[in-house]
């Protein structure tokens, strides 16, 4: 994981529960998990790193 903050930056980086969590439900409302982080990458460039 610290891979990935090094990619967006640790401000890009979200990794607390209250943070999170609007990210863990599907657009329907019928899935619904908990993700242990959240990357919001400012770039495409950013992106092909973290898929890399």
């Amino acid at each position: 994981m610290d891979g990935f903050a090094r990619i967006v930056g640790a401000q890009h980086c979200l990794t607390e529960a209250q943070d999170t969590a609007p990210y863990g439900e599907d657009w329907r409302g019928n899935l619904r998990a908990t993700p242990d982080m959240v990357l919001r990458p400012a770039s495409t460039e950013q992106v092909s790193a973290i898929l890399r």
